[in-house]
């Protein structure tokens, strides 16, 4: 229907925004957290939109410390156009599926940031992101 259309096309335009501001990381990250908000906003659940309004400033960190590379804005772009994919195809089990991939890459990046703070690595994880996402886009 038209909120459907309205609500896919808020979707895209959020993610075309993260991919033609990829260089800029605040910009893009803007963009990120807004597709997120549409994105949650939609489920019509007031308790779960509540929830991910207070996690939203602790992910915003996260999201931060992992996003001012150029890899993780097109791998963020590339998953968010997964998901929009399959929420146009109207297979739950497809956004699903999509939406799980997205966590768990976000998670792995926010692993690996916490992983070299534990160990007191001086390798800055600005520099070590970049090549752990370029590994893992020839790997996909």
């Amino acid at each position: 229907g038209e909120l459907a259309d309205e609500f896919i096309n808020a979707l895209e335009q959020c993610n075309e925004k993260i991919k033609q501001n990829s260089s800029k990381g605040a910009v893009a990250l803007e963009f990120d957290r807004k597709f997120h908000e549409i994105l949650i906003g939609a489920c019509g659940n007031r308790m779960l939109i509540e929830l991910y309004g207070r996690l939203n400033t602790q992910a915003h960190i996260i999201r931060y410390a992992t996003w001012n590379f150029g890899p993780r804005a097109e791998i963020n772009f590339r998953e968010h156009a997964a998901i929009i994919e399959a929420l146009k195809s109207g297979s739950i089990t497809a956004a699903e599926r999509a939406i799980a991939r997205h966590l768990t890459s976000m998670l792995k990046d926010r692993n690996f940031v916490r992983s070299m703070e534990a160990s007191g690595d001086q390798q800055n994880p600005s520099t070590a992101l970049p090549l752990r996402a370029a590994a893992r886009s020839r790997n996909s």
